[in-house]
């Protein structure tokens, strides 16, 4: 009957919610991933370019900042990935329960930006004020 129809509407709706947000969190790891090995190599060439004299340890700092918040984003994603597999095997009929967690973590709030007069280390080739 119609009953039955609707049922099996709404667990078909379920399952490709479920594959749908699965597959989209798989990307963004790997979107994450990528952005996390262009921090590192950011926190890298930043140190490299301190020691040479050619920018600031604000600079430096920034880009460690920045590889913390790619680093914590990937982490939530991958258990987002979780989260998004264990409602696929649910909706698919596997009768686990989900976690009264609160909902999926969707981003990071933004750090604040730092004051315009923040202090900025000298660099390696410039004195310091006597």
């Amino acid at each position: 009957g119609i009953g039955y129809q609707a049922t099996v509407l709404r667990a078909a709706e379920e399952v490709e919610n479920a594959l749908v947000n699965y597959v989209r969190e798989r990307q963004r790891v790997g979107h994450l991933e990528k952005t996390v090995d262009a921090s590192r190599r950011s926190v890298e060439l930043s140190g490299k370019r301190y020691i040479g004299g050619d920018v600031t340890f604000q600079r430096v700092l920034d880009s460690q900042r920045s590889l913390l918040v790619s680093q914590d984003l990937l982490a939530l994603s991958q258990a987002n990935v979780a989260l998004n597999l264990i409602a696929l095997y649910r909706a698919l009929g596997g009768g686990w329960q989900l976690p009264a967690v609160g909902p999926v973590v969707e981003e990071l709030p933004d750090f604040p930006a730092a004051p315009p007069d923040a202090l900025e280390l000298p660099t390696p080739n410039q004195a310091l004020p006597d």
